[in-house]
């Protein structure tokens, strides 16, 4: 239910036409390596950005950076992520809480902060992976490092520092959606491994109280 809630988003909201790269999690001096890589870059997959940063109350020193930046953007509370899609900003700033669902399903990529800089750990990569999305992360993931390791493994993200963004945007074009496919199909896989362990768990249990009847 909870991956078809996406789906069904998806259908309303993404102009197909128009490709969106949503920055998520992300903390302190981050805004400005991953902004600042992909303006310098040539990054064709994406024309448009959602930023949601990982804490809210950042805001104000977020929108130094993007006036510093020279980006011309708006936020959530000016406008709808349909009107932001149609309209002529770049960015779309999202300081508040309940957009997870919108902003995964109006992405084209996602870029999951948290792993660019050291002492954080990176955030989940399952979110973006239950949209069929292809992800990028940073080096600095250890929180997730399984997963992470994983999905690397089968071809189901890319890993790069802020400063390969781009060329990594230019893979992700080549590909088309074959990334954001495996990571899905990494998700599946996985979550069908865990429905079978807990059906055998509780196999076993209805086994043991049987026999302690």
């Amino acid at each position: 239910k909870y991956i078809a809630a996406y789906e069904e988003f998806a259908k309303t909201v993404i102009d197909r036409d128009t490709s969106i790269i949503s920055v998520v999690s992300t903390h302190k001096n981050e805004e400005n390596l991953i902004l600042g890589s992909l303006l310098l870059g040539d990054s064709k997959i994406g024309n448009k950005i959602i930023l949601s940063p990982r804490h809210p109350y950042r805001k104000e020193e977020i929108e130094t950076t993007l006036k510093s930046l020279n980006i011309n953007y708006t936020s959530i509370e000016n406008t709808s992520i349909r009107e932001f899609i149609a309209g002529d900003y770049n960015l779309l700033l999202v300081c508040e809480l309940g957009y997870v669902k919108q902003i995964l399903s109006a992405s084209s990529v996602v870029i999951m902060g948290g792993s660019f800089i050291p002492n954080i750990g990176g955030h989940n990569v399952l979110e973006p992976a239950a949209c069929s999305l292809p992800i990028i992360t940073g080096s600095f993931c250890e929180n997730f490092q399984e997963i992470v390791d994983n999905m690397l493994e089968e071809g189901a993200l890319i890993i790069c520092e802020a400063n390969q963004l781009s060329e990594s945007m230019k893979n992700i074009a080549k590909s088309g959606s074959s990334l954001g496919l495996k990571a899905r199909q990494h998700l599946d896989k996985h979550v069908k491994q865990a429905y079978d362990f807990i059906e055998e768990i509780a196999h076993w249990a209805r086994q043991s109280q049987k026999l302690c009847e």
